[in-house]
């Protein structure tokens, strides 16, 4: 028998989140375990487990994984979907079910356990339909109805509205946090045995501890990410379908009659304009020739043209400039005696200073992620930012992708042929089936070997494909387990993956969501095609070089201010060629060329395409000539 009163957390009594720290805090002592019925089974000490990383993110993921010997007697304990808990720096429980387990044999046994926070189960409760339209507490409360969760503390945040029918208890609950402009925080007690859950909705998590990261001190590392892919200079406003005489929905509200003017609002927008823009962000961020990037903010249970315009500017400035986050490698000092005012929480607003950046590194920013090694404070990871996509938004991008994905005309013309005589092939094909005790099931398309074109042979989570033979055995060249498939071709209409990595004895190559990279055979960066920080499409070549017979810049088929490289060719010279590069004006027409025809460099100007002077550099005689078609300048 355990003694409960070790795993008792006093009630909650006001404050949860940051009750003062101690000296000298100790890092993690112990891992609790608890079944599916969150009865306490077992506890792990500190000197069983090994690596327990917690990972949380600002309104979105919290994570924990640890491993621990499996050839312990503990380790039968930790199985999925039991619980495993912890006490944190602020001694303030964190709870988690363990979702999957990953068994090693290796140089020992261990045991390695993935878990995410018990405030997932909500996703397995639905919420058919609620639509509160006061304070943020008595939506909450109406949000996790029929859950195991209570609403804790729930800051001031006014009145607002939101919409949730049939989604997720987690999904609802984040959109109060969205709509009421608050935070969660997800939190647990521990009293006589019992595990009970609390979520509090804040204004904002953490606080100003005046805490400061800087490099040789508590700083290993630093690294700044500015993200455009999401920037915009201006956005249309999708509302609610308005309703038809049928009792249906038809097209959406938009704020195209409401007008803006300018003091009495942040810009001038006219009656007419679907969208509404951002000068600024235009200037800074537009694309050439003062075009907009536009994108389209939808709120599906807005019904008022003017507010769902302001939401709309709303969300434009939180998209109109880049994302820049800084992902710190530091030491977690408040674990030392006498470093206590060097905590630092989820939230929380710090400054980072780097003297060694040129200009210097002086920023300060909120904590939104912390990822923490609980046994090696120096393994502490500390993201700062403006923004952090939360766990709900996360889930919906995942699920728009496929079903873009789903719902995309692909053309696979070329692979029609190709199934269609598959076809035809399995409905007709003969099959004889051959199994022997121990060795797997044969799968032939003749009754014996001699006559037999194809065949498969399963075995024990694997099988294997083969049309051809090798002396008198099949010749095996495609294969399936639980780790994949291996074959010398695949053909495919539509290869959907986060990742393709194909690898030789010469390189890799590398395709995924930001481009296709290719590495030589020492792992280096060859060829990069992708997107840079500001959203503009690249094309990179590392050390090496381009062949090609032109090489242009703008538009395709384009010939206003352009630069040209190509190869000129005399006729009194054939089978010989040399460089020239000539540019145009915004006419069209030529402005320079420079040449090296005939082995001679030479730069040739001209008036809209009217030959006006000449620079030839000539072994015996070098030569400078203009045509004087305007004052000034050479003439000769």
């Amino acid at each position: 028998m355990f003694n409960s009163k070790m795993f008792n957390q006093a009630p909650f009594n006001g404050y949860p989140s940051r009750p003062p720290i101690t000296p000298a805090v100790q890092p993690l002592e112990m891992l609790y375990l608890f079944d599916a019925d969150e009865t306490l089974i077992a506890v792990l000490p500190q000197s069983g487990f090994m690596s327990p990383v917690h990972r949380e993110v600002l309104n979105g993921e919290n994570t924990f994984q640890f491993s621990f010997p499996a050839d312990r007697e503990e380790a039968q304990y930790i199985q999925e979907g039991n619980l495993v808990g912890f006490k944190d720096l602020d001694a303030s429980w964190q709870i988690f079910e363990i979702k999957k387990i990953i068994d090693e044999h290796g140089d020992s046994l261990s045991r390695t356990a993935y878990c995410e926070h018990i405030f997932y189960e909500l996703i397995d409760d639905i919420v058919t339909d609620k639509r509160p339209s006061s304070t943020a507490i008595s939506a909450l409360v109406g949000m996790l109805e029929n859950t195991r969760w209570q609403v804790g503390i729930v800051d001031d945040l006014g009145i607002s509205s939101t919409t949730a029918y049939y989604v997720s208890a987690l999904e609802a609950a984040q959109a109060v946090a969205t709509a009421w402009k608050g935070e969660l925080q997800w939190r647990c007690i521990v009293t006589g045995g019992v595990i009970q859950r609390y979520v509090d909705l804040r204004a904002a998590r953490g606080s100003d501890t005046g805490k400061q990261f800087a490099y040789s001190k508590d700083i290993l590392s630093i690294t700044r990410t500015v993200d455009a892919s999401n920037v915009y200079t201006a956005m249309y406003g999708r509302g609610k379908g308005v309703e038809t005489e049928s009792g249906g929905y038809g097209r959406r509200l938009t704020f195209e009659d409401v007008a803006w003017t300018t003091p009495a609002n942040p810009v001038n927008k006219a009656a007419g304009q679907e969208w509404v823009g951002d000068p600024e962000a235009l200037a800074r961020w537009g694309r050439p020739g003062g075009r907009h990037r536009f994108g389209i903010y939808i709120n599906e249970d807005q019904e008022d043209a003017a507010a769902l315009l302001q939401e709309t500017w709303d969300a434009l400035q939180e998209q109109k400039t880049p994302l820049v986050t800084y992902k710190l490698d530091v030491v977690a000092l408040e674990t030392l005696t006498e470093y206590s005012h060097e905590a630092v929480r989820l939230g929380d607003l710090v400054r980072v200073i780097d003297r060694e950046f040129r200009p210097e590194l002086v920023v300060s920013a909120r904590v939104v992620e912390i990822e923490r090694d609980l046994k090696a404070p120096e393994n502490t990871k500390v993201i700062l930012g403006n923004f952090y996509p939360t766990i709900v938004q996360t889930t919906i991008n995942t699920q728009q992708q496929i079903k873009e994905v789903k719902n995309k005309t692909y053309n696979t013309s070329w692979l029609d042929g190709k199934i269609s005589v598959l076809q035809n092939e399995i409905e007709n094909v003969s099959s004889y089936v051959f199994q022997t005790p121990g060795d797997g099931i044969l799968i032939m398309d003749a009754p014996d070997f001699a006559t037999a074109t194809k065949a498969m042979k399963m075995g024990g989570g694997i099988f294997a494909l083969a049309n051809s033979k090798s002396g008198d055995q099949w010749n095996w060249r495609t294969f399936g387990d639980g780790a994949g498939f291996s074959a010398d071709e695949m053909n495919a209409g539509i290869l959907n993956a986060a990742l393709v990595h194909i690898v030789s004895a010469g390189g890799k190559l590398q395709i995924d969501g930001d481009g296709i990279r290719i590495y030589d055979a020492e792992n280096n960066l060859r060829i990069n095609l992708g997107q840079d920080a500001l959203n503009d499409f690249i094309a990179e070549i590392v050390g090496g070089a381009l062949y090609s017979t032109t090489v242009q810049t703008g538009e395709k088929g384009e010939n206003r201010g352009i630069i040209k490289i190509d190869r000129k060719f005399l006729p009194e010279y054939p089978g010989y060629s040399w460089g020239n590069i000539i540019f145009n004006n915004q006419h069209g027409n030529t402005q320079m060329e420079i040449s090296s025809e005939g082995n001679q460099p030479q730069i040739y100007f001209y008036d809209n395409g009217t030959p006006i002077g000449e620079i030839r550099a000539r072994t015996c005689s070098p030569r400078v000539r203009g045509l004087g078609r305007c004052a000034g300048g050479i003439h000769g």
